[in-house]
């Protein structure tokens, strides 16, 4: 079957497009196999379905930055939030790899070139285990050494765990079988595989953020036939449902065990019993990183839930777009759970900024309400803690200080702007006028030019951390300045696109040949590109 809306080629019995997130109609009957045989196995992508109505910035995971889509490269950096004590968001590894051209690269510069062409990559959650899988379908994990270790030959589907301890591979049990699978749970630490189930439905797995617990279906002859199971490591699979469902997360141990069927109906299983949730959701959801905590979209308006409630809560009478984290560019967890599940990676839903269409709300600390920021809103920047809110509204800059009941929007700039950049904390701001300057906002309306003749575009102006400096393109050279144009200072010649990655800054040099990770002294070079 393809696509009703965007014309992808998708396996029968797919509720949702992973490239366009449309939802399709139920299709029973199974494909000849002359139809597997000629369906990519591609069959697990780390970038979850989204509604139809995407804006600017609320689901990349995949950043292009100009050249860098010409040369085909693309920098993986999936939610690349520094490391900090007390934070409400995940805490994600400083190891991470970032891939691109059939090569891997950590942030010290070390690279590891695959010579099998790569089908897909796979990364946890927390960026601390990767994986990728080759055009004969051989699974293999990246070692701590950036080594490759064969896990599996003919996998056709894998899912990470958000810890990076484990993930869950199924493989096909008969040539080419795009749907039929053994079912495995790989031990990152012990390079060991654990075998869970045979002859499972392998397109839809869930894994629990620990990687211990798995859920599936097995007896499958389609979305309204099927029988749904839960696994942890160590014990018997359990039967949880056969009335033909489906699942959609699971927190550690099977605790909290959500799933739904095709008449759009969502629950919750504890262990023992199954309780309804809602019905006619719309298969969207957020989870925290926990997976204790859910917000859904239930006939155009977004619900919050967990499992102690004796009902999910109307929050919002708005359909959300995203829950949104402090880099606004990596709004949602790599799909480690259902491809039906949007993963946002904080600790806590409560106390969160949501998005719908330009329009912000504040979830309140106990999830029963939002109060609405505002409207017209088209850049925004959460503070590291969550606790402030940068945007522009109406072409001009605002920021709350403490997110609450009684919030009050304070005006920064009362003039046409552009765009701006702004620290973690968002105590040191960067704005683009009207008239392309790169200004810092010095407070009270009160700016120092930094930079004139500015092109605004993409992927041009990041803050590094580690330098406490903004750095900025201007005609193609990169530059770097603190709070004023004395300050300013050339990095590099021929530079096309910059990146923000944890304290650092990642940029493209010379068309895309290489790539630097910069932080406070001489930049590492990842890699140089062979044309």
């Amino acid at each position: 079957m393809f696509c009703n809306q965007c014309g992808t080629k998708l396996p029968d019995d797919v509720l949702f497009c992973p490239e366009c997130g449309a939802k399709q109609e139920i299709v029973d009957a199974m494909p000849d196999v002359a139809e597997v045989q000629n369906t990519s196995m591609n069959i697990s992508s780390n970038v979850p379905p989204v509604p139809e109505k995407k804006k600017k910035k609320l689901y990349k995971i995949f950043i292009p930055m100009g050249v860098l889509l010409t040369a085909a490269i693309l920098i993986c950096v999936f939610l690349l939030v520094e490391n900090r004590k007390e934070s409400p968001f995940t805490q994600i590894s400083k190891d991470i790899l970032l891939y691109w051209q059939n090569n891997f690269s950590n942030l010290s510069g070390e690279n590891l070139e695959i010579t099998e062409k790569i089908n897909d990559y796979y990364y946890s959650g927390d960026g601390s285990t990767s994986v990728y899988l080759t055009e004969d379908y051989s699974l293999y994990c990246i070692n701590e050494n950036m080594e490759p270790v064969l896990v599996a030959e003919d996998v056709n589907n894998v899912k990470m765990a958000l810890s990076g301890d484990y993930f869950a591979y199924t493989v096909a049990e008969d040539e080419f079988d795009f749907y039929g699978g053994i079912l495995y749970l790989y031990d990152v630490k012990r390079d060991k595989s654990t075998k869970i189930s045979k002859e499972i439905y392998a397109p839809d797995i869930c894994i629990s953020p620990d990687g211990k617990t798995v859920a599936y279906m097995k007896d499958y002859e389609g979305l309204d036939d099927n029988t749904l199971y839960l696994c942890t490591l160590g014990k018997e699979e359990k039967k949880v449902d056969k009335d033909g469902s489906f699942p959609v997360a699971i927190s550690d141990g099977g605790k909290y065990f959500y799933y739904a069927n095709y008449n759009d109906k969502l629950y919750c299983f504890d262990g023992k019993d199954a309780e309804k949730i809602a019905a006619d959701v719309n298969g969207y959801y957020w989870f925290n990183s926990s997976m204790t905590e859910m917000l859904f979209i239930k006939n155009g308006k977004t619900y919050y839930y967990n499992p102690k409630l004796e009902e999910a809560v109307r929050v919002c009478n708005s359909e959300i777009d995203s829950v949104v984290v402090p880099d606004e560019e990596m709004a949602l967890m790599p799909d480690c759970c259902s491809n039906r599940a949007n993963l946002v990676g904080k600790v806590s839903l409560k106390d969160s900024v949501l998005e719908n269409e330009g329009t912000m709300y504040w979830l309140n600390k106990n999830g029963t309400d939002t109060v609405k920021i505002g409207s017209n809103i088209y850049d925004y920047q959460l503070s590291a803690d969550g606790k402030s809110l940068l945007y522009i509204k109406g072409s001009k800059l605002y920021k709350i200080n403490k997110l609450n009941e009684e919030m009050k929007e304070k005006l920064l700039y009362d003039e046409l702007l552009e765009g701006f950049a702004a620290s973690e904390d968002l105590s040191k701001i960067y704005i683009i006028t009207a008239e392309s300057e790169l200004c810092y906002l010095k407070g009270n309306q009160k700016t120092e030019r930094i930079s004139i003749d500015f092109s605004v575009c993409d992927n041009n102006i990041v803050y590094n951390e580690a330098c406490g400096k903004i750095f900025y393109t201007e005609d193609n050279d990169l530059y770097c300045a603190g709070t004023n144009a004395k300050s300013k200072e050339k990095i590099a010649e021929d530079v096309f696109g910059i990146l923000k990655a944890f304290d650092g800054i990642i940029y493209v040099v010379d068309e895309g040949e290489e790539i630097y990770y910069y932080m406070e002294k001489e930049p590492v070079e990842f890699i140089s590109m062979p044309w």
